[in-house]
């Protein structure tokens, strides 16, 4: 593998082994993570959380030309931290929303604007199958929010 000293494909960089530990986090993101290149771990990443940089540490053959885009590789790590800490934050937002979706049998009315729907309080499982059957007689029902897709939920839910 002969890496370009002036210029770096960093589309061809991933992280692997990603594990967040936010108890830790600081200043900045507390994390470890394998850094891969086309498919093949050339080093490790880590931030211990406290406001420093992210340091990496590269394997194998290549480290010295890994080494010249040590900063620029840091900096990438740092946005593919923030990319899966975004992902994930998201996935929870999603899921709480299910949850409660189900919960409540929220709905969506074709009046409503982003981020409002209605539901109904104190279902039981007996329950929830008339409370739906009352929301898709409203003359404005529009969907149930457990039909709508992630992406759906989050267009309507999120900013």
């Amino acid at each position: 593998m002969n890496i370009e000293t002036n210029a770096l494909d960093l589309s061809r960089f991933s992280l692997g082994a990603f594990k967040h530990f936010a108890g830790m986090s600081e200043e900045t993101e507390a994390f470890t993570a394998n850094l891969v290149h086309d498919g093949k771990v050339i080093g490790y990443a880590d931030n211990h959380g406290k406001g420093g940089s992210t340091s990496i540490r590269f394997l194998g053959d290549n480290r010295h030309e890994f080494e010249l885009h040590k900063t620029a590789l840091a900096d990438l790590v740092d946005s593919l931290v923030d990319a899966k800490l975004q992902e994930k934050h998201l996935a929870n937002v999603v899921a709480k929303i299910r949850r409660d979706a189900f919960k409540k049998a929220m709905y969506l009315k074709a009046s409503h604007g982003k981020g409002y729907y209605s539901s109904f309080k104190n279902l039981t499982d007996a329950t929830r199958p008339k409370a739906i059957a009352t929301a898709k007689a409203n003359p404005e029902f529009k969907t149930l929010v457990v039909d709508m897709t992630d992406a759906e939920i989050l267009a309507h839910f999120t900013a």
